[in-house]
């Protein structure tokens, strides 16, 4: 019994201190670590930098007024907007009323965006262009898509979504 007990106490007091060396590794090593999103050379950066009335707040969940200027139109509005999202051309139809309709061009960015992203831009127009008085309403035409469609929005239709 009394081997069985000192063969035990000379395995483990073996295999600790070559347990903790093996977790120590080599000190003399220098490890460097790089960030892969920042070296990527082809990374798509939108949205780009803009004077818009509105902005999303993804960490919030909510919307955010920045400065109104005293004479908003809605074309400075749109010229704004397609400044920060190039790659969706919003285009002014026509105003009527308490509404504006906008064709959306290219929606190929709100496509390979998940639904809390497509409210976010779709909120910062409708929030934007709303600013404009007398306005509403914004109708927004453009393809239907898998967390987005086409159709009549105003500001309460994101008030329980953000």
């Amino acid at each position: 019994m009394k081997g069985k007990f000192s063969l035990r106490i000379i395995c483990l007091s073996l295999l600790f201190p070559l347990t903790l060396w093996s977790c120590m590794g080599d000190s003399e090593s220098s490890s460097t670590s790089t960030d892969s999103i920042a070296n990527t050379s082809d990374a798509v950066v939108e949205p780009k930098v803009s004077s818009v009335t509105w902005k999303y707040d993804a960490e919030a969940d909510s919307m955010v007024q920045l400065a109104v200027p005293d004479s908003l139109s809605i074309d400075q509005v749109l010229a704004d907007l397609n400044k920060q999202y190039q790659s969706m051309q919003l285009d002014l139809v026509k105003t009527s009323g308490d509404t504006i309709f906008v064709k959306m061009n290219d929606v190929t960015f709100l496509s390979q965006m998940g639904s809390s992203g497509n409210y976010g831009v779709l909120a910062e127009i409708v929030y934007s262009l709303t600013e404009v008085r007398p306005f509403q309403f914004v109708y927004l035409d453009f393809e239907e898509l898998d967390h987005a469609t086409p159709g009549l929005y105003d500001r309460e239709r994101f008030n329980n979504k953000l």
